[in-house]
């Protein structure tokens, strides 16, 4: 997968140049920062449930560079960082509402049937999702007014993404009752993709400034072999009738990363 990624990149830089040999134009180059907003599962705050990415507002930094031909498209190529923490105190909440299966120690001298509680007072452990992302596409860069300094900008954009994704530790621990689930994290390869739309304030000098929101998303990432556990007990230690399990299983997970950027940066020729 690395090797491909490689092989991609090199292919897309060698289009950039033969485009810019046969489209005589300019080249930008463009630094931005700004927050990253998580969207739909990737928001989600449910640990119990797949698919679901706890993640919270982050940080995105992205460096674009672009070329432009004399009628305003062009290409563009975006080297992207982004990090999303897990929220503690949302997951902690989630999972606080849900009702879970008591572990019991079940025996012919004292039989139970399963019982059921809602526990509280969850502990999480603090993680933070890491995306790293090159992407190539089109682009557009259009005057809004007449003297040329407000212009519209937009790209398309496509690549590769490593990702890695965090560990979860959540803990519900008293002294009649104790539950803890843990998954462990891992790194892989993805697809990326996005789009986006801003406003470039340029009075041509050495430097212009830009504003812009952009959507990102990736594949249904299959994060494989991830360890977890889930453990618990119910009653107190030492007591005949407390019921006690520890399971640790090895299991995929699947995830789709998407999110809103909004970004504020500045831009020099080259």
């Amino acid at each position: 997968m690395k090797k491909v990624f490689v092989t991609a990149i090199a292919l897309l830089m060698f289009s950039l140049a033969v485009f810019s040999q046969k489209n005589p134009g300019k080249y930008y180059l463009t630094v931005s920062a700004g927050p990253s907003l998580p969207l739909g599962k990737f928001a989600n705050k449910n640990a119990l449930a797949d698919r679901n990415g706890l993640a919270i507002p982050g940080e995105t930094l992205n460096v674009l560079f672009t070329f432009f031909s004399d009628n305003g498209l062009g290409l563009a190529l975006e080297l992207r960082g982004q990090r999303n923490a897990i929220d503690p105190a949302g997951v902690s909440e989630t999972i606080g509402q849900v009702v879970l299966r008591d572990f019991i120690l079940v025996s012919t001298t004292s039989p139970r049937r399963p019982s059921y509680s809602v526990y509280s007072d969850w502990k999480v452990q603090e993680g933070t999702w890491w995306t790293a992302s090159t992407s190539f596409g089109l682009a557009l860069r259009k005057p809004l007014s007449s003297s040329g300094n407000l212009l519209l900008s937009g790209k398309i954009l496509a690549g590769g993404m490593y990702v890695k994704a965090p560990s979860v530790d959540a803990r519900s621990i008293t002294e009649e009752k104790a539950y803890e689930i843990e998954r462990s994290g891992r790194s892989l390869f993805g697809f990326a993709w996005s789009g986006g739309i801003g406003l470039i304030l340029d009075k041509k000098k050495s430097l212009f400034f830009t504003g812009g929101v952009d959507y990102v998303g990736s594949n249904n990432l299959n994060i494989h072999d991830v360890k977890a556990r889930i453990a618990g007990r119910f009653g107190k230690d030492g007591d005949s009738n407390t019921g006690y399990s520890d399971t640790k299983f090895i299991t995929n997970r699947n995830q789709v990363i998407s999110c809103i950027n909004a970004t504020v940066g500045v831009g020099v020729r080259l």
